[in-house]
C-alpha cells in the first residue's frame, strides 16, 4: 500500500526516507548559465555504489510517480510512495 494512502512526496520527504535507509545526500549548486545558477542533489545509495543526481529540482517539489520509480530504480531501493512500478 502507498504511503500514506497514495500521497505523493515532496523532495524533501523522499531525501529525509532515503537518510533513514542509509543513503547519503550531498546537495550544492552548479552554473547553468552566465547569470543563473541551479540545486544539484546526489543521492548515494545505501551500499554505495548506486547514486543518482537530481537537478533543478526544488526541495518543495512533489515527486510524481514516474520520479519516484526513477529515483527508486537508481538507488536499489523500493520506496513506501506509489510508483509507476507498483503492481496495484
Amino acid at each position: 500500500m502507498a504511503y500514506p494512502f497514495g500521497g505523493h512526496p515532496t523532495f524533501a520527504e523522499y531525501l529525509r526516507w532515503a537518510r533513514e535507509q542509509g543513503c547519503t545526500v550531498q546537495t550544492g549548486v552548479v552554473q547553468a548559465g552566465a547569470h543563473r545558477s541551479q540545486g544539484v542533489t546526489r543521492i548515494g545509495s545505501p551500499n554505495g555504489r548506486l547514486w543518482v543526481i537530481e537537478a533543478g529540482t526544488e526541495q518543495s517539489d512533489i515527486l510524481l510517480p514516474t520520479t519516484i520509480a526513477r529515483l527508486d530504480r537508481r538507488l536499489g531501493l523500493k520506496s513506501p510512495w506509489f510508483s509507476i512500478d507498483d503492481e496495484n
